[in-house]
């Protein structure tokens, strides 16, 4: 009697297709389905291989996936590789934030289906419910993410207590065995002028726009664009002190509000990038990134004199690059 054993680890929650094949033996394929972190172990039998001539059909899994009643939205490791941040830090949440149902609030917080503060994240099924956004927790490190899973219904019943959106997280699990690590380098131009302000209020209404090419096997370009329509200005315009709002945050920002309508200027944004992949060979590489962003240095007021968030605007123009050595 012949058997085996195969060990399969850090897999994502989910259904699954296995297939096995056996010389002198007859095929066998099957769905599995794994809906905790708990370790599981699967029986399979082959059967002997007839020796006569058949035709054997089998089942494939449906479009639809019977067992979900919602939509479950995954982010690969090109993407999140390949993400152009609109501020540094915020790669993950740009990624979950360019998924249908999900918005941006204050100091860079996730809103699901307009839920505030009841955003999960799971990072390899431990569940982290406290906030998440730059301002009050360290950013996530996109280079140890492997991919991601957004959802907004239809939740695992292991998922409990903020049940607004869960996000999936799956790291890096295979890693190459013997000596291996990871080299990270950056620099750029990311001075501010002295007349503008820290970015502390998010745009609530953006229109985002990307566009990719794989120029070559080993090179992408991509360019990418933000338009913001102006977020409410909660100021008086029949009393409001026009020179005194110019002595304060001069004419390059105050230029930029429409106080007679009551609202902040249109903003846009445009940024581009580039990479490479330099060198391969089996585990060791070697990338370089470029990207630029706000490549008009425009001035984007996202928000003016408000009593919780104060004044907002947007990042200079910037130009980064990145150098990434993987062995």
């Amino acid at each position: 009697m012949k058997c085996g054993v195969s060990v399969v680890q850090g897999l994502p929650l989910g259904r699954y297709h296995v297939g096995f094949r056996a010389q002198g033996f007859a095929e066998w394929s099957g769905m599995l389905e794994i809906r905790s972190e708990v370790p599981q172990t699967f029986g399979i039998a082959l059967g002997v291989a007839p020796v006569n001539t058949q035709v054997q059909v089998s089942d494939s899994a449906t479009l639809v996936d019977p067992s979900r009643a919602g939509v479950t939205y995954t982010v690969g490791k090109n993407a999140i590789e390949e993400q152009i941040p609109v501020q540094p830090g915020r790669t993950l949440t740009d990624l979950v934030n360019d998924q249908p149902e999900w918005i941006y609030e204050a100091n860079g917080v996730l809103h699901p289906r307009g839920s505030e503060y009841d955003v999960q994240f799971v990072f390899d099924g431990l569940p982290l419910t406290r906030n998440r956004s730059r301002a009050f927790a360290p950013s996530l490190d996109p280079d140890d993410v492997e991919s991601m899973r957004v959802l907004t219904a239809s939740y695992p019943a292991e998922y409990g207590r903020k049940l607004g959106g869960v996000v999936e997280v799956t790291t890096n699990k295979n890693p190459p065995d013997g000596l291996h690590g990871e080299l990270g380098v950056e620099g750029g131009s990311f001075a501010t002028a002295s007349a503008r302000f820290a970015v502390t209020q998010d745009q609530r209404n953006t229109l985002r726009a990307r566009i990719r090419m794989q120029t070559t096997k080993r090179t992408w370009i991509a360019l990418g664009g933000e338009y913001g329509s102006g977020l409410p200005v909660e100021l008086d315009p029949t009393t409001v002190d026009v020179p005194f709002l110019l002595t304060q945050y001069g004419p390059e920002i105050v230029g930029k509000v429409n106080f007679a309508r009551g609202r902040v200027a249109p903003n846009f944004s445009l940024g581009a990038a580039a990479g490479r992949e330099v060198y391969r060979k089996e585990q060791r590489s070697v990338g370089l990134q470029v990207q630029g962003e706000n490549l008009t240095d425009r001035v984007n007021v996202l928000n003016f004199a408000s009593l919780f968030s104060g004044t907002a605007v947007a990042s200079p123009r910037s130009v980064s690059a990145r150098l990434r050595l993987s062995f």
